[in-house]
């Protein structure tokens, strides 16, 4: 069983706005929902930990951020596809499940 949340966008993790109750049960995902529930759940807790040590001094002009930013915003998108397909219990398309794990693979890194 997996509890698979809706992500929370940078807003909410930055300003410290509680995450919206929206959650779903799926009583036997595919093991990739998984990894990527579990990743994209890691990076939004170190994003959020990033911003609580480095508060107001955090440069969103500097690269680095933005590459993360990016990075968590590649994530937090597959996870809410996911979310709203299995929510509308709709069809998970082939094609997007290859083209997100390329793009959630890169994102890792």
């Amino acid at each position: 069983m997996l509890r698979l949340e809706a992500p929370r966008d940078l807003l909410q993790i930055t300003d410290g706005t509680p995450a919206p109750e929206q959650a779903i049960e799926l009583a036997n995902p595919a093991a990739w929902v998984r990894a990527m529930a579990r990743q994209q759940r890691q990076d939004e807790t170190d994003l959020r930990q990033l911003t609580e040590l480095c508060g107001n001094t955090i440069d969103r002009t500097d690269q680095r951020m933005q590459r993360i930013e990016e990075a968590y915003r590649t994530l937090a998108e597959g996870t809410r596809y996911v979310y709203d397909r299995v929510n509308a219990n709709e069809e998970i398309a082939k094609d997007w499940v290859r083209t997100e794990l390329a793009h959630a693979a890169n994102a890792y890194q």
